[in-house]
C-alpha cells in the first residue's frame, strides 16, 4: 500500500515563476513609495523654507527638488545593485 505524498512533506520543490511574481512587484513598489517620499520631502521642505524665509524667487525649492530627486535615484540603483535579479 502506497502513501500519497501531502505537500507539507515535499520541501526539496523549487519555487515555480509565479510563486515568486509577488515578492518582485512588491520590491519595485516598494522601491516607488521610497522615490516619491524622498523626492516629495524635499520639494515640502524647499517649500516651507522659502516661505518661512519670504524670498522672492524660491531658492530652496530650486536647490532640494533636483537634489531630492538625484538622492532618490541613487538609492535606487544602490539598492537594486545590493540584490541582483536571479535570470531564472
Amino acid at each position: 500500500m502506497t502513501v500519497p505524498l501531502s505537500p507539507a512533506s515535499n520541501k526539496s520543490r523549487s519555487p515555480k515563476k509565479e510563486d515568486r511574481a509577488p515578492s518582485s512587484y512588491l520590491q519595485y513598489t516598494s522601491l516607488s513609495f521610497q522615490m516619491m517620499a524622498i523626492i516629495g520631502a524635499g520639494v515640502w521642505l524647499g517649500m516651507r523654507l522659502d516661505t518661512y524665509l519670504q524670498l522672492a524667487f524660491p531658492v530652496f525649492l530650486s536647490i532640494l527638488a533636483p537634489t531630492s530627486t538625484a538622492y532618490a535615484v541613487y538609492t535606487v540603483i544602490k539598492r537594486l545593485s545590493q540584490h541582483p535579479r536571479k535570470n531564472t
